[in-house]
């Protein structure tokens, strides 16, 4: 009988034991698990393409812009879209030529290329069709307006610089709405001014975002546009960031850096389109971002790879009125184009 006691009190010592020890696995299994979804959703934050966005349903490579010969092979160039003619003009640094592509991607005309009109570094279009390019000419920076054949019908001399801008050399230039937007970006200085040089409002970006003066060329602006209603947006690569300059003087950030989504590595090019998406290329994670007026992360499109949707070290970007986005490319990959679906916002 003692024998029998002894033996159920040792039973229930083990069934104690037991059921502590089912308690503790089963505590134990949770936690694992717990910690392995955490592991599988940072996974799938980190290497899956974040495509959610609230007012953009999809975004879809279309074509590459080319000529009869085939895609064109620049890389790294100025890309500008006349958006009321849906003509792009590309900027060639390296044929030092400017072509320009009509509304289906294909070249229509080159011009420049004969040397003649110097090193163009970048160009805009006037409301009457009028080609306006920045050129180092002879070592000297002229404004130079073209007629719709590349033809120079006149140079823009800038009047009434105050005595901070008297050395102004842009490199940049934006028209809009009778207005040209000209930056010197290693001195991160914006001119306002009229078609006909007048000077109108000048911004020094510097002071605006803590830059010493002795720094400004180590601060460059990368990428320079100028939105709808008339903000000025620019990169600076080496501070993870972008900028929203208002014309009264306001200026906002946004960015981050980083290697994950909605962050920068190497960011370079900006624009908007006209329904006030911003859209910011990265040379380094090969993607373009796209944020919201708010300056709020949307979505990511490109990354890197051989294939035709993939990017290599984009650039320089633009936007048209039809929902596409124009991308330069470093690797000869020339200037890529992806078509944003809407969604009713």
């Amino acid at each position: 009988m003692k024998d029998r006691i002894v033996h159920i009190k040792d039973a229930k010592k083990t069934a104690i034991h037991n059921k502590s020890y089912m308690n503790s696995y089963r505590l134990y299994s949770t936690r694992c698990f717990g910690i392995l979804v955490c592991l599988l959703v940072t996974f799938l934050l980190l290497f899956t393409p974040f495509t959610a966005a609230a007012g953009i349903k999809e975004t879809s490579y279309v074509y590459n812009l080319a000529n009869f010969n085939g895609l064109i092979l620049a890389q790294w160039v100025n890309i500008f879209v006349d958006k009321e003619r849906t003509e792009t003009y590309i900027v060639d640094p390296i044929l030092r030529d400017i072509k320009i592509f009509d509304r289906n991607g294909m070249e229509i005309y080159v011009f420049g290329d004969d040397g003649s009109l110097g090193f163009i570094t970048d160009l805009t279009v006037d409301h009457d069709g009028n080609i306006i390019i920045i050129t180092n000419m002879d070592k000297e920076i002229k404004i130079i307006r073209c007629n719709y054949r590349g033809e120079p019908i006149g140079t823009i001399e800038l009047k009434n610089l105050p005595p901070e801008l008297s050395h102004f050399m842009p490199d940049r230039i934006v028209y809009r709405e009778g207005k040209l937007y000209m930056a010197e970006t290693h001195s991160l200085s914006i001119a306002v001014a009229d078609l006909n040089g007048q000077f109108e409002k000048g911004y020094d970006i510097a002071p605006m975002i803590k830059v010493a003066d002795n720094k400004r060329d180590e601060n460059e602006m990368t990428g320079f546009y100028v939105d709808r209603d008339g903000n000025m947006l620019f990169t600076i690569s080496v501070q993870f960031q972008a900028y929203r300059l208002s014309p009264d003087g306001t200026i906002e950030s946004f960015g981050k850096g980083g290697s994950g989504p909605g962050t920068f590595g190497i960011n370079a090019g900006i624009a908007s389109d006209n329904k006030g998406y911003i859209y910011v290329s990265d040379k380094l994670r090969c993607v373009v971002l796209v944020f919201n007026n708010d300056l709020t992360f949307l979505r990511e499109f490109g990354y890197r790879g051989n294939q035709p949707s993939n990017l290599v070290v984009p650039n320089d970007i633009d936007t048209d009125n039809n929902g596409n986005v124009y991308v330069s490319q470093g690797a000869l990959r020339g200037i890529s184009v992806y078509k944003m679906e809407y969604s009713n916002d």
